[in-house]
């Protein structure tokens, strides 16, 4: 909302005049936000998210009100033109990341939905960013990404992927991977012990590896032969 409202300020002070109208929120929003941090009690806390979910709607309406406006706009200045068409251009992809908010914070917190993680937004620049649980650790924010390395720390391989997947799953993928690029098996593999399971520790014979273990605090290595 803050973001959304400096937008169309900056947009209210082409000239001439883009012909949209909106009100500065940031105030009581703000205001808003800090009963929410601060309420020991449950349903002031609810009772504040409700009317920042009001606000909220107040801003995204406004935001669709500007958008066909700027997008419109016309000055002879050239650059004041194409200012205006990006304001609006942003002020659009703010709107869908906005609305995103809004509906996965009134599914949450006012009808008392469980959200899916891969469908939160925690991000509002780079929305993104993914959530990463890993057992009683603070969750993270950003990718997971699986490296593949040799004994000499080279990296051999890569996998950026999205979501919050569990390291067991990637563990035949990873083996099968490095067979695939560098066209050998490993002949013995470390892992984490995040990667160990009953059925990753039953099928490496298939994979013909002479050693595997899953140490506690080991990082994903191969030793190529």
């Amino acid at each position: 909302m803050r973001i959304i409202t400096r937008w169309l300020i900056e947009g209210s002070e082409l000239r001439p005049k883009p012909r949209y109208r909106f009100s500065d929120h940031r105030r009581v929003v703000k205001k808003r936000v800090l009963a929410i941090l601060n309420s020991r009690k449950e349903e002031q806390k609810r009772q504040a998210y409700k009317e920042l979910l009001e606000y909220a709607g107040k801003v995204a309406g406004y935001a669709e009100g500007a958008i066909p406006v700027l997008e419109s706009y016309k000055n002879r200045d050239e650059k004041e033109t194409q200012y205006a068409h990006e304001l609006a251009e942003k002020l659009k992809q703010a709107l869908t990341l906005m609305k995103r908010v809004i509906d996965q914070a009134t599914r949450r917190v006012i009808q008392g939905e469980t959200v899916p993680t891969r469908e939160k937004m925690v991000s509002f620049f780079e929305s993104h960013t993914d959530i990463i649980v890993k057992g009683r650790r603070e969750p993270e924010y950003g990718h997971k990404i699986f490296l593949t390395g040799w004994t000499s720390n080279l990296i051999l391989d890569c996998i950026i992927e999205r979501g919050n997947p569990s390291d067991s799953d990637h563990y035949k993928q990873l083996v099968e991977r490095i067979e695939n690029i560098y066209g050998r098996v490993p002949r013995q593999v470390t892992a984490d012990g995040g990667f160990a399971s009953k059925e990753n520790s039953s099928g490496q014979k298939a994979k013909r590896l002479r050693m595997w273990r899953f140490p506690k605090n080991a990082v994903f290595q191969y030793w190529i032969w």
